[in-house]
């Protein structure tokens, strides 16, 4: 008979077994079991905050899926006290994909713009089909035929909407947009129809039962030029940034190992003098626990030991890995915590009473960093030809060595040159293309190739420009990119 595993064995074995975080499938159900609710995102589930900016990774998509499906909707009302979410229908007007069809594809809205329909019009009759088959009686019921018919008719398409939406005394609608940059092929036509998504959800507010949310890309959302029209402040300023503070990152590892039996009990024995947290709300870990940073630090240093080493030389493991893991705005994804925390468990540790220790939590990140980037490139192809010239350079690096790197490797032309066949432009490279209608200061920024390459970086917080003017690449992207920092964790050599 095997000997019974000790509590940090059991600990260790259950962050070996982590999710994986992967991109949350469209049209899937989120389980209950697998809904985290940090407070910092009660916002972006609120009805009247309706643009969600976050990057790739943040749980966009996961957080659009819980208020698509009924089960999820109620579980957040609950631990958000958002009692609205109960009276709640939600559907998707776009979410990037062929397999809902209340919701258009790309290619229709190409079909329906290209036979004269304006952008605005074509999410007016996205919106009235949302209401239901009765909304739309006596319609076409292909989203093509029934935004020509509403270009045709606006004065009785909006009555319909104001009607459907009036008719709905006891629910509310709730219609969600996700994954527009898959709306289009180039950034013109994804600026144009974003624009217009955008006039309706102004549009839409006057509205009494009915609300839009939309999840968009940082980089979509710095593009000024979606938000010239009237009123589009009011959006942009209401807007929710989708962030993961640290206590979040950490509240989701011990919200994992909860979930476990045994690793609920491992636990318990760990916490020493915070083992009353545990004992008085019998299934639930106590707030104190998600919120505070002294408890997590606490049971953290139980698990992976106090110090990156020996000592406090190089900090405490509880700060570290989050320092290592943040872009160049500061921000981790759970996404990259978990594998890191993943990573670090395949490291058996020197000590005997930890789960993790300093040498894992170091591979760890390297397994994030090379895990992020490969995440990037489902959105940004484009990186693969930026980073490459960089591998073996140091960071941080002056602007004039990167710059030399990137001329020596033609990558913009590279780039550009495959760009048809791979997808979108960096934003700042597209825009070049028109340089002459930019305002004066932006134009200066992207003055040249290599500055409009910097500039997109930028923009994805894969790099930043320190006071000194050198271009700094933090740990998540640099150890990928196979960049060498004095003092920092080593590129991988098996990276590709």
């Amino acid at each position: 008979m095997l000997p019974p595993r000790s509590d940090v064995e059991i600990i260790r074995e259950l962050l070996q077994d982590l999710p994986a975080g992967a991109a949350w499938t469209p049209n899937t159900t989120p389980e209950p079991k697998d809904v985290f609710a940090p407070r910092a995102h009660r916002n972006v589930l609120d009805l009247s905050r309706t643009l969600v900016v976050g990057n790739r990774g943040t749980g966009k998509t996961f957080w659009s899926h819980v208020l698509w499906s009924r089960q999820g909707r109620g579980l957040v009302a609950e631990a958000y006290g958002l009692s609205e979410l109960k009276r709640v229908e939600a559907v998707f007007g776009f979410q990037g994909s062929i397999t809902d069809q209340n919701a258009p594809s790309a290619k229709v809205i190409t079909a329906a713009l290209d036979r004269g329909v304006e952008p605005q019009v074509f999410w007016q009759a996205v919106l009235l089909k949302a209401y239901g088959p009765v909304a739309t009686t006596g319609l076409p019921q292909d989203f093509v035929g029934l935004s020509e018919w509403f270009a045709a008719n606006p004065e009785q398409g909006e009555r319909r909407i104001r009607e459907a939406d009036e008719a709905r005394a006891e629910t509310v609608l709730l219609v969600m947009f996700d994954a527009l940059d898959t709306i289009a092929d180039d950034w013109v036509s994804i600026r144009t129809r974003t624009e217009g998504l955008l006039r309706l959800a102004v549009v839409a507010k006057g509205l009494r039962n009915t609300r839009i949310k939309i999840f968009m890309r940082p980089d979509q959302f710095e593009d000024t030029a979606l938000f010239r029209f009237p009123d589009a402040t009011k959006l942009r300023a209401e807007r929710v940034n989708l962030e993961w503070r640290f206590y979040d990152l950490y509240a989701l590892m011990f919200f994992h190992i909860w979930k476990n039996a045994e690793g609920k009990e491992a636990l318990r024995n760990i916490a020493g003098i915070h083992a009353q947290l545990f004992r008085k709300n019998g299934e639930q870990i106590q707030p104190i626990l998600i919120m505070h940073e002294g408890v997590q630090r606490s049971l953290f240093k139980a698990i992976a030991g106090e110090w990156m080493g020996g000592d406090r030389k190089r900090g405490a493991t509880y700060s570290w890995l989050i320092q290592h893991l943040s872009d160049a705005y500061g921000e981790t994804t759970p996404r990259a915590f978990l594998t890191a925390l993943r990573g670090a468990a395949q490291i058996l540790p020197i000590r005997h009473d930890t789960a993790i220790d300093y040498r894992g939590i170091t591979h760890g990140v390297g397994e994030a960093s090379e895990n992020r980037v490969d995440d990037l490139l489902q959105d940004y192809w484009w990186i693969d030809y930026i980073r490459e010239p960089l591998s073996g350079l140091h960071t941080p690096i002056t602007k004039e060595a990167l710059f030399t790197a990137w001329k020596e490797a033609n990558t913009a032309s590279q780039i550009r040159a495959v760009a048809p066949l791979r997808g979108l432009l960096p934003v700042y490279l597209a825009l070049r293309a028109r340089i002459d209608e930019l305002p004066r200061e932006l134009a200066a920024d992207i003055s040249t190739d290599e500055n409009a390459l910097l500039m997109s970086l930028r923009l994805i917080s894969v790099c930043e420009i320190r006071t000194n003017q050198k271009v700094n690449f933090p740990d998540i992207f640099r150890v990928a990119f196979k960049m060498k920092r004095r003092g920092g964790i080593p590129p991988r050599r098996n990276s590709q």
